[in-house]
């Protein structure tokens, strides 16, 4: 099965894979189980503490065990990703990154993963004036993506 290829911009000289789409977004995660005060030895409340600590600071690979689900792949225009965004503007200016090999039959192939591929297709929507494929209303948590994309890059 071929994934669909969402041609923002059917001239467009940019090849965009999102790898890993939709992984947990702002997940509160906690070993503690119950709410409410139990009467603890100290060993038992220092173990529960760093047991928490722990996972807080775990990295993010290992909340999601990191594998690729799926991909999303995007016709993008370079010119409008570089205008918008410093990431892109520096990625394609340098030749020394792999994403300015022309590959394909596009000028420029780039990855990007972890993202909530709908908040991310709705950046790229923007970028590219395809307001019309935008929704009219979006919750607080799907704003919450799309700043943070928008924050990222």
């Amino acid at each position: 099965m071929n994934p669909t290829l969402h041609k923002l911009d059917p001239t467009g000289d940019t090849h965009l894979t999102l790898l890993n789409p939709n992984p947990p977004f702002a997940a509160y995660i906690t070993l503690l189980e119950n709410a409410m005060p139990q009467h603890n030895t100290p060993y038992e409340a220092w173990e529960a503490n760093n047991n928490e600590r722990r996972l807080w600071n775990a990295p993010v690979e290992s909340q999601f065990n990191g594998s690729i689900t799926g991909f999303i792949q995007m016709q993008l225009s370079s010119k409008h990703l570089q205008l918008a965004f410093d990431y892109f503007s520096k990625m394609m200016a340098n030749k020394n990154w792999k994403e300015s090999i022309p590959k394909d039959g596009f000028s420029f192939s780039a990855t990007a993963s972890g993202w909530n591929g709908e908040a991310f297709l709705t950046v790229m929507r923007i970028l590219h004036a395809k307001t019309t494929m935008l929704p009219q209303i979006i919750n607080l948590e799907m704003l919450a993506k799309v700043a943070v994309i928008i924050d990222y890059y």
